[in-house]
């Protein structure tokens, strides 16, 4: 019994790292205590996490009877293991007004108490020039730039590689060419050279990226504050 556990426990931790990944938020896997979980709170977790990649919102919308047949829980544990996620901050549920029976999911970060991202919430022409610009400056091995020009992945030459950045340009916002080996691309195609990897796992590892700088960005907005006085300058607080 004991062993069928681990074995379970071994299976929906794995689960769980692609479903997370897939919403570009692996990094949690360090913070939510997979381990400390009951099977039935690891089992109603995975299933609300592969709920809220399906319908590409957070909060979302789930009746407990189709959660009961999916999840093979009984009322009560579903309660409980429901109970559990939201004293461990992963969730948080409340039933809908005037519909008995269907509750309202959201997805948590333990650590900022705010809702997890969805796969869907980061338009690559909409991050901002910044946002681009940073990406390429923390992949880009050494990181050197200047105005856009980085040294080139792919030949190892010097200042070869030009980004370019226009919000709001689907076509040209965060593209790169390098004018020696001819090579161009966008966000994946660079990842992918970098950290020689497929298409696919550039693309969760692109997500999980521009999702963090996007974070940054809003905290450094947010600790931009007056400087008092009449005087329109602002002053970025340590």
């Amino acid at each position: 019994m004991e062993h069928w556990q681990q074995r379970m426990k071994e299976r929906r931790h794995h689960n769980a790292y692609w479903e997370l990944e897939s919403l570009g938020s692996v990094a949690l896997l360090d913070v939510i205590p997979l381990d400390r979980m009951r099977l039935s709170a690891q089992s109603l977790y995975l299933h609300l996490l592969r709920w809220a990649k399906r319908a590409k919102v957070n909060p979302f919308p789930a009746y407990t009877g189709d959660l009961l047949l999916e999840t093979g829980l009984s009322r009560e544990t579903l309660i409980q293991a429901r109970n559990e996620l939201s004293a461990l901050g992963l969730i948080q549920a409340e039933e809908k007004t005037g519909k008995r029976g269907v509750w309202l999911y959201e997805l948590r970060n333990p650590v900022t108490g705010g809702p997890l991202p969805n796969r869907d919430r980061v338009i690559y022409a909409d991050v901002s020039n910044w946002v681009a610009m940073e990406f390429y400056r923390r992949i880009v091995p050494d990181g050197r730039s200047s105005n856009g020009i980085f040294d080139c992945p792919s030949c190892k030459r010097i200042g070869t590689m030009r980004v370019t950045v226009d919000r709001g340009d689907e076509e040209r916002h965060g593209t790169w060419n390098c004018r020696k080996c001819h090579r161009y691309g966008g966000f994946q195609g660079c990842y992918a050279m970098v950290n020689n990897c497929d298409r696919q796992t550039a693309t969760r590892g692109v997500r999980a990226m521009l999702q963090a700088l996007i974070s940054e960005e809003q905290e450094r907005e947010q600790s931009v504050v007056p400087t008092g006085g009449d005087a329109e300058e602002e002053a970025i607080l340590p």
